[in-house]
């Protein structure tokens, strides 16, 4: 099994007016390809503080943060940047897409940034993520003109644009009706089953039934971890145009 993510003791402490915070007491995890993990937790008990370590926009105050085999903590904000984009795709609670864009011009500015994927075939790329997610009869709207729904979608395959080994998203079905949330989890969930670390922020237990591990944290703190039987990942690279296809 793949190691995608391994943090030794890390922590995350912040300085304010009244004196020190700790955001996330010290901890040791590892992640895998193919789990699927929920980090679970009301607002202020560490999530969000947590996801970012994961995905590289934070760095820890103490401890060591290894992601694809690469510590993090020596890379400079250049090549930070840039590792992130080729290895992890984030989706944001509230999309941020670009509003002067199109839907197609909003993925294709994923991989326009890295240059992973040569350019001739981005628009390619990028229409068959929108067909996978089930939006691409709207690529060529602004987001204004979408539903959360449709924008949240929109953002995943932003995130999926240069084909990330690990996957995070934070809240993404805070702000959705059930049946989109029901959409976006089984989106994440195929991610996860062609082999791609899923991590996912939620505060909604409804969800937990569906991931392979659950993190609870309270406080900054984490209180329970707990691991599931996993679902079988699929082996091929190619696999996540099969796996997402019941999505158009």
């Amino acid at each position: 099994m793949t190691t995608r993510i391994s943090f030794n003791n890390i922590e995350k402490v912040y300085s304010t007016g009244a004196g020190k915070f700790s955001a996330l007491s010290p901890l040791s995890l590892t992640f895998n390809a193919g789990d699927f993990i929920g980090l679970i937790g009301h607002s202020g008990s560490g999530k969000s503080t947590l996801l970012n370590l994961l995905s590289g926009i934070d760095h820890p105050t103490n401890g060591k943060a290894i992601i694809e085999g690469q510590d993090i903590g020596k890379l400079s904000e250049g090549k930070l940047a840039r590792f992130r984009g080729i290895n992890i795709g984030i989706v944001f609670q509230f999309f941020q897409l670009v509003p002067t864009l199109t839907v197609l011009e909003n993925v294709v500015l994923a991989m326009d940034l890295v240059s992973v994927i040569p350019k001739s075939l981005r628009k390619d790329r990028a229409l068959m993520l929108l067909e996978q997610t089930g939006v691409r009869r709207h690529y060529d709207k602004y987001p204004a003109k979408l539903s959360g729904g449709e924008q949240q979608r929109v953002a995943i395959a932003r995130a999926l644009a240069n084909d990330p080994k690990i996957l995070v998203a934070d809240e993404p079905t805070g702000n959705l009706d059930s049946e989109n949330s029901e959409l976006i989890m089984s989106i994440f969930e195929e991610c996860a089953k062609d082999g791609c670390l899923v991590i996912i922020a939620t505060h909604e237990q409804d969800h937990q039934s569906r991931f392979s591990r659950v993190l609870t944290l309270g406080d900054g703190i984490l209180q329970n971890d707990i691991l599931k039987p996993t679902f079988n990942t699929k082996a091929s690279d190619n696999s996540l145009k099969e796996g997402l296809a019941h999505v158009s």
